[in-house]
């Protein structure tokens, strides 16, 4: 039995191999290892029950080989449905996910304040435009879509990411993204840049990024702080699935009130707003 035990564990190991190295690489470190940590469980109990049913397999006048190949077999489909099992549990679960990740836990609406470059004023940091976040985990991968507003709170442009990778350790999120907006004539701008989470228990509040504007050949700040109203969350959710025209309204809508928000969250940055929806900041 033992040498039996030992055939299924290298055969199970060797499956795992294969995933690791095809799948699962696109996967986020922390996803990957909680698919891990299930398979593994698996893993075990299939290594137990695989040793006790060759066994019985040989005493049914089974050959060797085909008893470890029926056992193989079946080890091999139970361990690929627990992939997939744990895959659609994780996506399809946000509250699992939210409790796995806990001060990891990044995904959800966010609300960005835009900085000029420093140099740009000489009086202060001037607000250049706001942005409405949605930071998506799904098939073990981030990605975020955003509409931007320009200090006017006019809609003037979007942008998605192309790449995003969490590392746990630094509560950084890196991407690559890509965008049309006014700032650069819509024209496809592409780049790179970061957030940094912070460490709030039980989950990441605010985060301070920035990126890398090939117009200006500069970097550009970024003050993050994660959407907690829960009606605000289940409308932009309920938009999203219907016409643009309704999301556009909404995100007007709610943009109006995450700015004035703003101004009370960072009362030194400044607004210079030609409109008169929010007035400059005075010293």
């Amino acid at each position: 039995m033992g040498r039996s035990c030992f055939y299924t564990l290298w055969l199970l190991a060797c499956v795992e191999k294969i995933a690791e190295c095809t799948h699962w690489q696109n996967m986020e470190p922390r996803y990957r290892k909680i698919v891990a940590w299930l398979q593994a469980g698996v893993t075990s109990a299939i290594a137990i029950i695989g040793s006790g049913m060759i066994a019985h397999l040989k005493n049914l006048q089974f050959e060797a080989s085909a008893a470890t190949f029926a056992v193989f077999s079946v080890a091999l489909v139970m361990l690929r449905f627990s992939e997939t099992a744990s895959i659609y549990l994780l996506d399809n679960w946000a509250w699992l996910r939210k409790w796995i990740f806990g001060r990891h836990h990044v995904e959800g609406f966010w609300f960005d304040v835009v900085l000029e470059p420093s140099e740009t004023h000489t009086s202060g940091r001037q607000v250049r435009e706001y942005s409405l976040i949605e930071f998506v985990l799904a098939d073990g991968r981030y990605s975020l879509e955003g509409t931007i507003f320009n200090k006017d709170l006019r809609r003037i442009g979007t942008f998605t990411t192309t790449f995003a990778s969490y590392a746990d350790r630094d509560f950084k999120l890196e991407y690559a993204y890509d965008r049309r907006s006014e700032f650069d004539r819509f024209v496809h701008g592409t780049g790179l840049g970061d957030y940094v989470f912070s460490s709030n228990k039980p989950y990441p509040l605010r985060s301070t990024g920035k990126f890398f504007d090939p117009q200006l050949d500069k970097e550009i700040v970024v003050r993050g702080n994660r959407i907690l109203d829960t009606e605000d969350i289940a409308k932009l959710k309920r938009a999203a699935r219907k016409p643009d025209g309704q999301l556009e309204r909404l995100q007007l809508e709610l943009i109006k009130k995450y700015a004035q928000l703003a101004r009370e969250l960072y009362p030194e940055y400044s607004v210079a707003a030609s409109s008169g929806t929010l007035q400059p900041t005075t010293a």
